[in-house]
């Protein structure tokens, strides 16, 4: 059995480990962190699973602008311990980061990721035509999720940390 949970200020050392293993210490050149720069992850959507006390998943989010306007969120990075994949982790805390987010009254989710996986979330590349990241991503990858209708609607431009 495994729980969802809040990160607390004591898992950051494990998730960072989690995340060099699942992404490599490389990631930090990624676009994906250019929108991080030195904001600090939005803590009510930052969520870890634990089974039998080892931390198996971790997803994170960022508040971001678009064309200066703070209306998005940016998800990630979701990390998945190699040992504990294929069990709905990832899936999981998605769904339930969504779900917490649309409570929490926030309109739109950017992502920079696998758009086959990210698709069945309700992420699509045409909701982030009209949007251009600070410096290139892998082709395809850049998505978007309304979480309330319209929610991008008029939002174009540049999207950048806040």
């Amino acid at each position: 059995m495994f729980q969802v949970t809040l990160e607390q200020p004591g898992d950051g050392p494990n998730i960072e480990k989690l995340l060099d293993q699942s992404f490599e210490p490389a990631r930090r050149q990624r676009t994906a962190y250019c929108l991080r720069a030195d904001n600090p992850p939005l803590a009510e959507l930052c969520f870890i699973i634990r089974q039998r006390g080892l931390l198996c998943a971790s997803i994170r989010y960022w508040r971001v602008m678009i064309d200066g306007r703070p209306p998005a969120l940016l998800l990630g990075p979701l990390a998945v311990r190699k040992i504990c994949r294929g069990h709905g982790f990832g899936k999981t805390l998605v769904s339930h980061s969504l779900a917490c987010a649309t409570d929490l009254g926030h309109e739109a989710v950017l992502v920079i990721g696998d758009a086959d996986y990210y698709q069945q979330f309700g992420f699509s590349r045409s909701l982030a035509v009209e949007l251009t990241l600070p410096k290139p991503a892998t082709s395809g990858a850049f998505l978007a999720c309304e979480l309330v209708a319209g929610g991008l609607s008029g939002r174009l431009g540049a999207v950048s940390a806040t």
